[in-house]
């Protein structure tokens, strides 16, 4: 298939995952003659941005990578330019729908490239607003920040993501030296260990057959300022 080389790199295991192209199989053939993931999107799922056409009516951008969870997180990130695209067509057409989305849109670069009509965008959110003092990670995150010098308002949702993130690493590191086993198999163990951890506020649970970890789950809006509001 016109994508074998893409499917070669991940079964060697020279990369977590890759991008190719399906129109009618040069994806997810040579996944199978690979022994690795290849998923076709639904079209229009992934942005076919930049692709050179074989058939504009069914080409997608496919995606190779070992397990299926992971082909499904480059799915889940990948989704933010078809989002974009998607409302910019909407509003084209004369729509004035309210849109909503996901928590991978939360980012300055999402409001950047839908430019004026992010005004008004739903948005879900996985932490509390990055301006909660209230609750102890998000205090945590303007303590450092201040006493680095950074700008708070550089603090952002996707700021507040990866500082929950590396907390959790950190734990499980911790955890996986303490058991003498500091390498990746004792990380994931430690990982999946956890069990009610305090992020401070929010409570996080792991276990090696759910890794969902939070359960929190709030709504933001995009203002005229092309800030999140809650």
């Amino acid at each position: 298939g016109s994508s074998s080389g893409s499917a070669s790199v991940v079964a060697r295991g020279l990369v977590a995952f890759s991008l190719g192209t399906d129109t009618a199989g040069s994806g997810r053939v040579p996944a199978g003659f690979n022994n690795i993931v290849g998923l076709k999107p639904t079209r229009g799922a992934i942005s076919a941005r930049g692709t050179v056409p074989a058939c504009r009516t069914l080409d997608c951008v496919s995606i190779f990578a070992l397990t299926a969870a992971d082909a499904q997180a480059v799915l889940f990130i990948g989704s933010g330019t078809a989002v974009v695209d998607g409302i910019q067509a909407l509003r084209a057409a004369g729509s004035r729908a309210q849109l909503l989305t996901l928590s991978n849109n939360a980012s300055a670069g999402f409001i950047k490239a839908l430019g004026d009509l992010a005004r008004g965008v739903v948005v879900s959110q996985v932490l509390p607003g990055e301006r909660a003092l209230g609750v102890p990670l998000v205090k945590e995150a303007h303590d450092l920040a201040k006493a680095r010098n950074v700008d708070p308002q550089a603090i952002t949702p996707a700021f507040l993501e990866g500082f929950a993130a590396a907390k959790v690493l950190a734990e499980g590191l911790r955890r996986a030296a303490a058991s003498g086993a500091l390498n990746r198999a004792g990380l994931q163990r430690a990982l999946d260990s956890l069990k009610n951890y305090d992020l401070g506020g929010l409570e996080l649970s792991f276990s090696p057959t759910d890794h969902t970890g939070l359960d929190y789950a709030d709504l933001s809006i995009i203002g005229a300022d092309g800030r999140f509001r809650r």
